[in-house]
């Protein structure tokens, strides 16, 4: 008979034990040969739990022995618990095989191929997964109680710690996390950059992994920074000695209840006082409105941007004969009087229309919304390079899951389980598959710029059309606009001085980011501007 040999550990423990991979294959070899078996293939699976068939080289046989025309009759294992540690698992995969006469035995629970010896089978298969579960409890319960005492469970410690061998009080060896000299000053180094500046100038997380790229001061690995790898960093709790363990599940990856977290002390490599300087400017410069609902919502346009030149207080709107006309003034005129400030009375019509104008006519321009097209064929481009890994890995995820279906089917059809057991399973694996289904529609969507856009009759639409949004009657969504793109706009006598940052302007829909969400392009100088009211001699930037 034709066999495969299939040698399997889950652990390293069990590698350093009789369940090495070499002693399995060695009594499965010795077996085929009491036996006359003709070995085919041998497959070796290291470090694999048998909860599920996503393991490497169990895949691999499968197809070797489904797909390859191999000849197999039989894959030998030393026991069933090596096959599969599921017993609907191993139901589904042995009903697969058995369609294409291809039996699984285990060398050391051989049981007879008929109605009886399949029964027993069945007890062989649900006592490995009642012990799998049993271990898996017993595992968490003890690995819950190594982390009350202070020591890591993980294999793999966080950005800035190392993992130290010590003696507990019985002398057993255990795992601490400890701070890495070389790494601890690489995550200091980001906190300061990240919560001073550089240079008096602020530094968000993009620009913070460029620098410490640029600076060689790299990600494990060799590996450059990214936006998303710097805030995951700056927003982790271990720096203030805060480990968490059991924050999800070992399957799902969920994240458990808060009350379910253990916390494991370590020694600090950041200040809290540093760290809690740090969360306060990442919500600060979140992509959100920058001015509260009240000010968005006020009908008067400029209410939140406006600053009195002469103390730096905030405008206010005041009226005068009985609301018959409507005027900006210092707050600080209207609340104390000319003792805190003369004060700075402009119309409030004229000064929003000088402001609307002006601003449409500054930045709504074909050649700036030709660059804006440009830019954003170019990062679209990258989003369509950047995407070719994860439509693959969609696409192999589907594959898998329908292949999980295709087996649930033909287990239910050949009578092998219940549909009433496997039901909620299938209806779920369904679900999978309609999720992955979108989300590889989603990312083989063709994102392409039309040729045609950059014709300058197509641009000129474009920016009229913007224009006309920006300079419409609705208040409420040229309010919205006008506190994206401004950060204030200071009175002064007749002076009216703009300062916001223009690249606010490519963040209205002209760059996708990673996630494919429009958020933000490419950097720009922040944008001044200066003129006096009603003096056309004056309608200039300033820088």
């Amino acid at each position: 008979m034709k066999v495969v040999l299939y040698a399997r550990v889950s652990t390293a423990r069990q590698a350093d034990h009789d369940l090495s991979i070499p002693d399995q294959l060695k009594q499965l070899r010795e077996n085929s040969q009491q036996n006359d078996h003709e070995i085919v293939e041998e497959f070796r699976e290291e470090g694999a739990s048998a909860t599920d068939a996503n393991r490497p080289a169990f895949r691999e046989m499968m197809r070797f022995v489904l797909e390859n025309n191999s000849g197999a009759e039989a894959i030998l294992v030393l026991t069933t618990s090596r096959f599969f540690r599921d017993a609907l698992g191993a139901k589904i995969y042995k009903r697969r095989l058995q369609k294409e006469d291809v039996r699984v035995i285990s060398i050391t629970q051989e049981v007879a191929d008929d109605p009886t010896g399949k029964f027993v089978e069945g007890i062989f298969e649900l006592q490995d997964q009642y012990e799998s579960d049993i271990n898996a409890f017993h595992t968490l319960r003890g690995m819950k109680e190594n982390a009350r005492r202070g020591y890591f469970n993980g294999s793999v410690p966080p950005f800035g710690y190392r993992i130290e061998t010590v003696e507990d009080e019985r002398g057993n060896h255990k795992s601490k996390l400890v701070p890495d000299e070389g790494e601890a000053a690489v995550v200091r180094r980001m906190f300061e950059v990240y919560v001073h500046g550089v240079e008096g100038k602020p530094v968000g997380s993009k620009r913070l992994a460029e620098l410490l790229n640029q600076a060689g001061l790299l990600y494990r690995g060799d590996k450059e920074w990214s936006k998303q790898r710097v805030q995951e960093r700056l927003a982790d709790r271990v720096y203030v000695g805060e480990y968490y363990y059991n924050k999800r599940e070992s399957r799902t990856g969920k994240v458990k209840p808060r009350e379910e977290w253990i916390l494991v002390p370590v020694l600090p490599i950041i200040d809290r006082d540093l760290f809690n300087r740090a969360a306060e400017l990442r919500k600060q410069r979140r992509p959100v409105v920058k001015h509260p609902p009240s000010v968005t919502a006020s009908p008067a346009l400029l209410t939140g941007l406006l600053r009195c030149g002469k103390c730096g207080a905030r405008m206010s709107l005041e009226t005068a004969k009985g609301g018959a006309y409507r005027y900006y003034n210092c707050s600080n005129y209207i609340r104390k009087g000319k003792s805190a400030c003369e004060g700075n009375r402009v119309p409030q019509e004229d000064l929003e229309q000088q402001i609307l104008e002006h601003l449409g006519e500054k930045l709504f321009t074909v050649e700036r919304i030709r660059q804006l097209v440009k830019q954003l064929a170019r990062e679209l481009a990258k989003f369509r390079r950047r995407n070719n890994g994860k439509v693959q890995e969609v696409k192999r995820q589907l594959d898998d899951v329908r292949s999980r279906i295709e087996a649930q089917y033909e287990a239910i059809e050949t009578r092998a389980v219940d549909l009433a057991l496997v039901g909620e399973r299938l209806r779920g694996l369904k679900r999978e598959e309609a999720e992955l289904s979108l989300r590889l529609e989603e990312l083989q969507r063709s994102k392409q710029i039309p040729r045609h856009l950059f014709r300058t009759d197509n641009l000129q639409k474009i920016r009229d059309g913007l224009r006309e949004i920006f300079l419409s009657n609705d208040h409420g969504l040229t309010k919205r606009y006008l506190n994206f793109l401004l950060d204030k706009v200071e009175i002064a006598g007749n002076e009216v001085r703009l300062e916001g940052d223009t690249a606010a302007l490519c963040s209205l829909g002209f760059a996708p980011n990673e996630e494919g969400i429009v958020k933000h392009s490419v950097a720009v100088p922040p944008v001044v501007l200066s003129w006096l009211p009603g003096a056309d001699s004056n309608h200039q930037p300033t820088g």
